[in-house]
């Protein structure tokens, strides 16, 4: 194999990893957009008040959190390094205003409409 075809497949590879570690950011923030509208919707419909609908949330955003990094990885822990950069900032704190807004809104949203 000459120089130029290792080069192409040394980009072709860095392109491939860049687009699957998209992907993956993708899928992770669209379960959770998902799981946090309806979390919040559950929060109002329960009619839970202050800390209570906080803890609520905290409670679902760390165990769906867990729950994809789990089965996503085939329930290894060990190989999130090779899904994302770093795993950590991109599972839990990347997305985290992002879903307490979107929480926030369908709590009061739903609070409202059952008061």
């Amino acid at each position: 194999m000459n120089s130029a075809q290792g080069s192409i497949d040394l980009t072709f590879q860095q392109k491939n990893n860049t687009y699957n570690l998209v992907y993956n950011i993708e899928a992770l923030k669209y379960i959770q957009d998902a799981t946090s509208l309806i979390a919040g919707c559950c929060c109002g419909l329960l009619q839970l008040r202050n800390m209570q609908g906080f803890y609520f949330f905290l409670v679902q955003y760390i165990s769906v959190t867990v729950a994809f990094a789990l089965i996503y990885n085939g329930f290894n822990y060990k190989r999130l390094k090779a899904y994302f950069v770093s795993p950590f900032t991109n599972l839990v704190i990347d997305n985290l205003f992002r879903e307490v807004a979107s929480f926030t809104m369908a709590w009061i949203l739903c609070n409202c409409i059952v008061s």
